[in-house]
């Protein structure tokens, strides 16, 4: 018998090993499709390139969106601002990217919770006289709401005004007084010609520290709504203070604020 060897080119040699490598790979680890792989060869070859495609080297997975830093369970920092509440530069950073920050600066999950609030509620309405009302806030009520929000009752035994920081006897045992002040922390100033006892109405303002300068609180000036600003303390004197209970990481049922 004489056989006639037919010459074959590079091109042919490298198309037909690359359909027994498709074949081959769509067959490993999978005994009942590699003793069928002798019929169907079309349909074989279609298998092999729709499950080997996610092993080739040069097709990469897309990346998950990373967490929050320490906080797994933090989610719904804005993407958008209401007009005039992002201030003196915090709209070049971006309401976004200013969320996040701050919360995984934070000290605990409370605290990180809280500032999500506090961004959701851009825009709120100031008063002192309707601040319990749903959608108004003074400055200690933003705080207080915000809190309540992330897991802790109340800091105070009493509804919350600026003195009420300065009785350590209506404290809840959820707040300390603190020398920095990290994300999540509380400012509280009064006028020079008082006392933070007698630090009602504008005589005392509370807001809640950011990152890169910024607090987020309700009033302060300008149109009194609740905005992002920098933390300037008007030459007033302040305290500062933190939340200090347990770390939360699931906040309680609240009510609507």
């Amino acid at each position: 018998m004489t056989l006639n060897v037919i010459p074959l080119s590079s091109r042919s040699i490298a198309v037909a090993l690359g359909v027994v490598a498709l074949i081959g790979a769509s067959t490993v680890g999978n005994p009942a499709q590699a003793s069928n792989s002798g019929s169907g060869g079309a349909e074989s070859v279609l298998v092999a390139r729709g499950s080997a495609v996610s092993s080739l080297p040069h097709v990469r997975a897309k990346k998950k969106a990373k967490p929050l830093k320490g906080f797994r369970n933090i989610r719904g920092c804005p993407r958008v601002a209401p007009k005039g509440t992002m201030r003196d530069g915090s709209e070049v950073i971006g309401v976004r990217k200013m969320c996040v920050r701050a919360a995984r600066d934070a000290r605990t999950p409370v605290a990180a919770r809280a500032i999500v609030y506090a961004f959701n509620h851009l825009g709120g309405k100031y008063s002192q006289s309707a601040r319990t009302h749903v959608g108004w806030f003074d400055c200690t009520v933003l705080i207080d709401k915000a809190y309540l929000t992330a897991g802790v009752q109340s800091f105070f035994t009493l509804f919350p005004y600026t003195g009420n920081y300065a009785d350590k006897s209506l404290w809840k045992g959820t707040l300390k007084e603190a020398k920095g002040h990290h994300a999540g922390d509380i400012r509280i100033m009064w006028a020079k010609k008082t006392t933070l006892a007698k630090s009602m109405g504008n005589k005392g303002h509370g807001e809640m520290f950011l990152t890169d300068g910024y607090v987020i609180q309700s009033g302060g000036g300008g149109t009194s709504k609740v905005n992002v600003s920098r933390g300037d303390n008007w030459g007033w004197h302040e305290r500062f203070f933190r939340y200090s209970g347990p770390n939360v990481h699931q906040p309680r049922p609240a009510p609507v604020l």
